[in-house]
């Protein structure tokens, strides 16, 4: 680190000013508008151009998630889509198996009354 004098400082400082003062802000505005017509001013930013394998990978995509969404829900307006339990056989004690289907959630719901599990306790 060089130790200056703050008498270099500022006689640096001073060389370093423009040594002619400053233009009028009227004259420096002309001449700002001049110079700012030569330029287009109001023009869009360009874009690069996304590769067409870019373009077609993203589609494809979008087309395979589409499928996929089609054969995993199954076409809309179809009956019987998904699984039923029609039957159950249940091995440990009980008194009672209900299946109930609710049509407007599509849900199934199973219920064993009384069912006796091995350790003597029932649920």
């Amino acid at each position: 680190m060089s130790k200056r004098s703050w008498k270099e400082i500022e006689d640096t400082l001073r060389d370093d000013r423009p040594r002619a003062g400053m233009r009028p802000a009227e004259e420096f505005w002309t001449d700002f508008k001049a110079r700012a017509r030569l330029h287009v001013q109001d023009r869009p930013d360009p874009r690069p151009e996304s590769s067409p394998f870019l373009k077609w990978g993203l589609a494809t995509a979008c087309a395979a998630a589409l499928v996929m969404l089609v054969v995993l829900r199954g076409l809309p307006g179809l009956s019987g889509r998904g699984s039923h339990i029609k039957s159950l056989e249940v091995v440990a004690s009980h008194s009672a198996v209900l299946i109930m289907e609710d049509q407007p959630t599509d849900s199934t719901i199973l219920w064993i009354v009384d069912m006796s599990l091995e350790n003597g306790d029932s649920t």
